[in-house]
């Protein structure tokens, strides 16, 4: 119990917060990297599951679960913040996992990782994830299309009325130059 109080006390709830807020930073920083050198692709990330779901009703696995929760809304509201464009997007293995830990997880003693289960689930939410990414992406793509076709099309309209009036013209003044001969 003196350990968990040790790690549960203010001192280091504030070096947590440091580091949640330290993380937010360094996904800002990789993102604005990536589209920097250019890259347009799906960028996703995982918001991390809490390994001691499993543990309940101690101080520490409260503190992890409060502070994971900070992280996980840190990278979604990044995410969601369009600062960086398109198709950025986390995947909240928080929500996911919460209640089947056992199932999606494999906690061994200084082991804990997704079993097949969890890391199925991480495949399903990145290709599903990937489809509505695509999805808006093309319903965004046929917008602009549509806001500019109009503008286009008066412009091929007015060329057009254009290009029929100097054919008139022709056909006028050829039938001018021959009628008086």
């Amino acid at each position: 119990d003196r350990l968990i109080d040790t790690c549960t006390d203010t001192a280091n709830q504030n070096a947590y917060q440091d580091a949640v807020l330290e993380c937010e930073a360094n996904i800002k920083e990789m993102i604005s990297y990536l589209r920097e050198v250019g890259c347009q692709a799906e960028i996703y990330f995982i918001a991390p599951y809490n390994p001691t779901a499993v543990i309940t009703g101690n101080k520490l696995s409260d503190m992890l679960q409060k502070t994971l929760e900070n992280l996980r809304d840190r990278i979604v509201d990044v995410c969601h913040s369009q600062e960086f464009g398109h198709s950025v997007t986390a995947i909240d293995l928080l929500t996911e996992f919460d209640g089947q830990y056992f199932e999606m997880t494999n906690i061994a003693s200084l082991d804990i990782h997704p079993t097949k289960s969890g890391h199925q689930l991480i495949a399903d939410k990145i290709a599903e994830t990937n489809e509505i990414n695509l999805k808006e992406r093309i319903a965004e793509q046929n917008t602009i299309r549509h806001r500019t076709a109009p503008y286009n099309n008066t412009i091929v309209y007015i060329i057009f009325g254009f290009a029929c009036a100097a054919v008139i013209a022709i056909i006028v003044h050829f039938l001018i130059t021959h009628r008086k001969k």
